[in-house]
């Protein structure tokens, strides 16, 4: 094993960076970005400086993993979360703003109401008698805040 580690070149690391953005891509959110981009540099840093032992290979390999992985969770993952569309897969902050007709009204300010294909509880202040319009004024989970519109 000893041998090995002492004849690491370059392309071992292109080939290691390779390998885990490679496995990146099957969706790891992010977590080996650094470890691939630090394989990266230090296949650069080894072309240029072939002399550098395999023990400063590792330790300089393990350094950049660490700085790199923290730099893309500090700034580069908030700029990924940035969306034109955050309610995108968020169904019931979708609904807030919706006008419901109840066909069944709310008992205690406790009810049901079918809207689309999805079936919604729905919780208000104090009852509300069937047939009337109420607005989604918040969500909270599959549970949808109402009042008389």
């Amino acid at each position: 094993m000893i041998g090995f580690f002492e004849s690491l070149q370059s392309w071992h690391w292109l080939l290691l960076a390779i390998i885990l953005f490679g496995i990146e891509t099957l969706g790891v959110n992010g977590f080996l970005l650094g470890a691939g981009a630090a394989a990266v540099l230090l296949a650069l840093i080894t072309g240029f400086v072939p002399e550098l032992t395999w023990p400063y290979q590792l330790l300089l390999y393990g350094l950049l993993a660490l700085v790199l992985t923290f730099c893309y969770w500090y700034w580069l993952r908030q700029f990924n979360a940035q969306t034109d569309a955050p309610k995108l897969n968020d169904r019931s902050a979708q609904m807030v703003g919706i006008i419901i007709d109840l066909p069944d009204g709310l008992i205690d300010g406790r009810g049901r109401v079918q809207v689309g294909d999805t079936f919604w509880q729905l919780r208000a202040e104090a009852g509300i008698d069937p047939g009337s319009r109420v607005i989604v004024i918040a969500s909270e989970g599959m549970i949808l805040r109402v009042k008389l519109h």
